[in-house]
């Protein structure tokens, strides 16, 4: 049916689109049991809404309700309960003309999303992904406020994050509204993968921002060594993989050190930074591009114990080498 250049579906094809939907919504894992609704347009002043506590992925021709954009019922059924947020389908249907169908749903990517301050900004991953566009977090309000703020997003989005209350999105169609629905579970997805949830370089971000700055030192958990410092700046506690015994350098000269470590192979020992060392307890310093980093103090051994076997059994073999040379015995 085309009323003033603008198709709208018919009352079969509506409900026949909504149970198609509702039990891909449910399959999906996109909705769970009764939560959500959804509502297609079929004129320019009609709607088929699903009624309150209708289960998705079992709807049937009784499941719906009819309404005009007042929210006045078509039909009286003494059962047929209108869903709470039937005000804000209606109001983005009356703000925006080429929307024809919304999809109130609560996918788990909703909630991982809300976790963004401002929503989902526009992503690039593909061309699909690309015409989702910005969705907008909604913080939560009354039932005004929020009717409000979807409204206005319906002029520009495909969809808004709802705070606790999962996600509206909207389309052409509510075959359309499901698609976006989709999109936005890829790109939650993504973000959670890639350890970001509101930029796309959040992921870089939040790995950079977990590297030491340049001139700290990590210590490194391995006996002898007091830690192992990268000279570009961070720390070789980022790699994945403990060091070899060949990695690292011996002959450093301190007492208890067995020598420093670089995570890129080798060893500091070759490289032209200069290490001091003042005393037993004195402090291990690099310089490092015109300024001083400073390591932990290395502790001054414990002293050594006497042992009177060892002393004994020097003293047997001095005295039989002194008597075999003639000398006598000491």
């Amino acid at each position: 049916m085309i009323i003033q250049g603008i198709r709208y579906a018919s009352d079969f094809e509506a409900k026949k689109l909504m149970i198609e939907t509702g039990r891909d919504l449910d399959e999906k894992g996109y909705t769970l049991a009764q939560d959500g609704s959804m509502s297609v347009r079929v004129g320019p002043n009609m709607v088929w809404v699903t009624k309150d506590g209708s289960e998705n992925g079992e709807l049937t021709q009784g499941d719906f309700i009819r309404v005009d954009l007042n929210g006045k019922s078509m039909n009286h059924s003494p059962d047929a309960v209108l869903p709470e947020d039937l005000e804000i389908h209606l109001k983005i249907y009356r703000e925006n003309a080429q929307i024809q169908g919304i999809v109130h749903a609560y996918p788990v990517c909703a909630v991982i999303l809300q976790q963004c301050p401002q929503g989902l900004e526009a992503c690039s991953y593909t061309p699909a992904v690309r015409s989702l566009g910005r969705i907008t977090l909604v913080p939560a309000g009354d039932i005004g406020q929020v009717t409000a703020a979807c409204a206005l997003a319906a002029h520009s989005d495909k969809g808004v994050l709802l705070e606790g209350d999962g996600c509206l999105m909207w389309g052409e169609s509510v075959r359309e509204a499901y698609r976006s629905i989709r999109l936005l579970d890829y790109c939650a997805k993504v973000r959670s993968m890639s350890g970001g949830c509101c930029r796309e370089d959040a992921g870089a971000l939040n790995t950079s921002a977990s590297v030491p700055q340049a001139g700290s030192a990590a210590v490194s958990g391995i006996s002898g060594l007091t830690g192992l410092y990268h000279p570009a700046g961070g720390s070789a506690a980022k790699a994945s993989a403990p060091a070899s015994r060949g990695s690292v350098a011996a002959g450093s000269g301190i007492s208890g050190l067995t020598g420093l470590y670089h995570p890129a192979g080798g060893s500091a020992a070759g490289r032209s930074t200069p290490v001091s060392q003042t005393g037993f307890t004195g402090t291990i310093s690099r310089a490092l591009q015109g300024g001083v980093v400073k390591t932990a103090a290395v502790p001054a051994p414990p002293p050594a114990q006497p042992d009177p076997v060892r002393e004994r059994t020097v003293s047997e073999v001095v005295r039989r080498s002194m008597k075999k040379m003639g000398k006598g015995g000491l």
